[in-house]
């Protein structure tokens, strides 16, 4: 996994949007998504790709713990410039794609942090990811 932030300033209450596309690769293997309410040792991370696939995890010292196995998005446009989007308001966290509601789910083990991107490949994936239009708004 590959993440990037900007470490100047926590949220806890958020919206954040991004437009990703999958110029080039593999559709099963190279994904991308958002990671917040990081710190140096926790994050949530959402990653979604090309297949429409899905999951929702949280790091922690004790490794990964899975909030939301792996599903299916209809909204994502394989090939195409796709929405994604978290709107985070409490434990409370709504994952858009597109802006369709993909899924909602409510955790508690981290409130606030930095946000940020996402690009993981699987073993033996390849691809070139773009981002545009990295938006945040904190809400606090």
């Amino acid at each position: 996994i590959y993440r990037v932030w900007n470490d100047t300033q926590e949220f806890s209450n958020f919206y954040v949007e991004t437009y990703v596309k999958l110029q080039e690769g593999d559709s099963v293997g190279a994904c991308y998504g958002l990671s917040f309410r990081q710190s140096d040792t926790e994050h949530y991370r959402i990653r979604i790709c090309d297949d429409r696939n899905y999951d929702i995890y949280f790091y922690d010292s004790n490794g990964w713990s899975e909030i939301i196995g792996i599903s299916y998005a209809d909204s994502l446009i394989p090939g195409e410039w796709n929405k994604l989007a978290v709107f985070a308001e409490g434990p409370t966290v709504m994952f858009f794609v597109n802006d369709v509601m993909v899924t909602v789910f409510d955790d508690s083990r981290r409130l606030s942090g930095y946000v940020g991107l996402i690009v993981e490949f699987n073993e033996g994936s390849y691809g070139l990811i773009t981002y545009d239009d990295f938006y945040v708004v904190g809400q606090d």
